[in-house]
């Protein structure tokens, strides 16, 4: 009796989580990705943020606003297939996205890419940058305001800057490798001179 009041106050207090369950049934998962979210606890508590920020953003602005960047979001994660990392970076993207239009839920903006590595943000940064040119409005406003807001900054603090095409001799070549790619910021100081 009192080992079952002990583990009742721990589970009571967060000490001791219940067992993470994702947004959907693991019974019905048939997906490589499903399978593997409810396999690993961290991926089935990252599904179950992503669920939640959506469905704030789908509370605040509407099912139609947000439906199809969620259908996008979802086949970037399903894309992955079994690939753990992968997922993570999709659901950790995901939730981004879903705070830059204005999900609370889930933590502050940016959060989500602490402890991320250089190579990571960068390709985050490339994906965000694609996106903000698209035509779905929820998509374009996410991605522009997670690259400029959260990763470019992240970026600068690794003290990695945007390649402008302003390069010292006239090549080609050269100014399609710089452009929109993140260089040592050392790089721009000395083509700026």
């Amino acid at each position: 009796m009192r080992q079952i009041l002990i583990v009742l106050c721990l589970l009571l207090t967060g000490v001791v989580s219940a067992q993470a369950t994702p947004s959907f049934d693991c019974a019905r998962a048939t997906t490589p990705d499903e399978l593997a979210i409810c396999a690993h606890r961290n991926l089935a508590l990252l599904d179950d943020s992503v669920a939640a920020a959506y469905a704030e953003i789908r509370a605040f602005r509407g099912p139609g606003f947000i439906a199809n960047y969620g259908r996008v979001l979802l086949d970037e994660r399903r894309a992955c297939g079994a690939d753990l990392r992968c997922i993570e970076a999709a659901q950790r993207y995901a939730i981004e996205a879903y705070k830059a239009l204005g999900a609370r839920s889930v933590g502050p903006l940016g959060q989500s890419f602490s402890g991320y590595g250089i190579r990571s943000l960068i390709e985050a940064w490339g994906r965000a940058n694609g996106e903000c040119r698209g035509t779905d409005p929820a998509m374009v406003e996410a991605a522009c305001r997670l690259r400029d807001r959260v990763l470019a900054p992240a970026l600068s603090a690794h003290d990695l800057c945007l390649g402008v095409y302003s390069l010292p001799f006239n090549d080609f070549q050269a100014m399609i490798l710089v452009r929109n790619h993140w260089l040592p910021c050392v790089y721009n100081e000395l083509t700026e001179q």
